[in-house]
């Protein structure tokens, strides 16, 4: 499924407003992976210009971490490329959230697993690994339990820049640290 992206100057041409895609990243407790891709990926939609486009956001499947801010590693991993955090707390994701966004973003299988119990769909092009956009696909590793934040800021980018791109976005001139 490949979507044809229409910039904000070209809505503003024909007249129309033409709806937002919407993506949530959904982690396991929403304080580590599904956070830093929310502001990764909403950083590089900033730098390609296209923050019109897109709304934004992530969610835990669990919910031992409601209302808890990002885990203080991962704002430091995030803030040490420059990427702000704001006030970002956790919440999970709600069976209609499957309607509401255009994609949701596992971070591994069990996220997956937990996605479909929740939502009471299936595995799709809207619903997938963040990685699946990737050649190598894969999962992205929870650095609550292995510590390697900077592994999974790597892969976090990997993963959205691929997502951007599939999306139809230009991303050559994207940098990214």
């Amino acid at each position: 499924m490949k979507i044809d992206v229409i910039s904000q100057s070209d809505k503003q041409a024909v007249g129309k407003e033409i709806a937002m895609i919407k993506v949530m990243f959904v982690c396991l407790g929403n304080i580590c992976r599904s956070p830093m891709a929310e502001m990764i990926f909403r950083e590089m939609v900033r730098k390609t210009g296209a923050e019109k486009d897109f709304y934004i956001a992530s969610s835990a499947t669990s919910t031992e971490e409601l209302g808890h801010p990002i885990y203080s590693p991962a704002r430091r991993e995030l803030e040490s490329h420059g990427i702000p955090c704001g006030e970002k707390r956790a919440v999970q994701l709600k069976k209609e959230d499957y309607d509401r966004y255009d994609f949701l973003l596992g971070m591994d299988s069990a996220n997956l697993s937990n996605m479909e119990r929740i939502t009471k769909h299936t595995r799709s092009e809207k619903m997938r690994l963040l990685l699946s956009f990737t050649k190598e696909g894969g999962s992205i590793a929870d650095p609550w339990y292995y510590g390697n934040f900077d592994r999974t800021y790597s892969d976090i980018v990997k993963g959205c820049r691929a997502f951007l791109e599939y999306l139809g976005y230009d991303i050559s001139q994207l940098k990214m640290e």
